[in-house]
């Protein structure tokens, strides 16, 4: 079994960046990382910053890791 984390953004968000995602992950520090491979304008460091980035578990799932949802600001 996985836990759901939802990641989001602290800071201000531009275009062509990530909002957000939710992520099916053993560990925090594992759903930041997956949330980091994704990463775009915002750069990798965004989702692996506490400062930049909120990580909070809000579940627990039979579904593989990974991503599961992402909210992305297109330009």
């Amino acid at each position: 079994m996985n836990n759901l984390y939802l990641i989001k953004r602290k800071d201000e968000i531009g275009w062509d960046e990530y909002c957000g995602f939710v992520i099916s992950a053993k560990t925090p520090r594992e759903a930041r990382q997956t949330a980091s491979h994704r990463a775009c304008d915002e750069g990798f460091e965004t989702w692996l910053s506490s400062d930049l980035s909120s990580c909070q578990k809000i579940g627990t799932t039979h579904r593989r890791p990974g991503i599961l949802l992402d909210s992305f600001n297109a330009g």
